[in-house]
């Protein structure tokens, strides 16, 4: 992620037109007991609670703010309260389009990633692809080494924008390929004890939440949505909910 972050801060890529990401997650219905499949324990769903893992770094990655979308969201074949699905046409402030994809209703197949950030840019296209790391054995490799992130580059007649861009991978050399949770979290106390500035701000997953709550007004409201939200609107807070959903007293039944 943070190869692509520099692709895009270094301006390589040339003006950016298009940036959209993919959540392709899949969750059966027996995975919401409990707190699971709840507003009161998740806060949302697919674009919410799970969304953070691939939307996070999305919206760090493009390095400029969602001003406006377009949503539906719901819960597309499952019985939850919030939704398995969320999909939504964004416009950014630097004037590009993209899109949002949100789902645990995809089923694993090899040609779909379960991450997937492509940003298109005038002279070059980056393409993240994000999946779980399993070892040979095919077993998850854990906290200590969770998440695979590959960024690849390409240009249909620039070969000196692809050069530039390669180029950029020896600046991020010392970056582990799969960033720990230790890893991540030692940067975190880092930024504490030395009083500096963590790699990703605040303000990139406080955005995260105030473009889903804008998914989810979007959605119930049927109309296009401008951010930022008014503080005074139900949706900047979490009392703003998706209403067809189906409530826990009717899945415990």
């Amino acid at each position: 992620m943070v190869l692509a972050r520099r692709a895009v801060e270094s301006g390589k890529l040339g003006q950016i037109g298009s940036a959209r990401v993919e959540l392709n997650w899949y969750r059966p219905q027996t995975y919401y007991r409990g707190w699971h499949g709840t507003w009161d324990g998740e806060g949302g769903g697919a674009a919410f609670h799970h969304g953070r893992y691939i939307l996070d770094p999305f919206l760090w990655v493009v390095n400029s703010p969602v001003v406006e979308l377009f949503a539906y969201a719901g819960p597309m074949l499952r019985q939850v309260e919030h939704e398995s699905l969320s999909q939504a046409v964004v416009r950014f402030a630097n004037g590009a389009t993209g899109a949002i994809h949100a789902s645990l209703l995809n089923h694993r197949q090899p040609l779909t990633p379960e991450g997937r950030i492509e940003i298109l840019g005038y002279d070059a296209a980056l393409l993240v692809g994000e999946e779980y790391y399993l070892n040979d054995a095919g077993v998850l490799g854990g906290r200590g080494n969770y998440w695979q992130a590959d960024t690849t580059f390409g240009s249909s007649d620039n070969p000196a924008a692809m050069k530039a861009l390669e180029s950029l991978r020896e600046e991020v050399g010392a970056i582990p390929e799969r960033a720990s949770e230790e890893y991540q979290s030692r940067l975190f106390l880092e930024t504490i004890a030395n009083d500096t500035e963590p790699l990703v701000p605040i303000d990139v997953p406080r955005h995260h939440v105030e473009v889903v709550r804008a998914i989810y007004k979007s959605a119930e409201e049927g109309q296009p949505v401008t951010l930022p939200l008014d503080k005074d609107d139900p949706f900047y807070r979490s009392t703003g909910r998706l209403t067809h959903g189906v409530k826990r007293a009717a899945l415990s039944k």
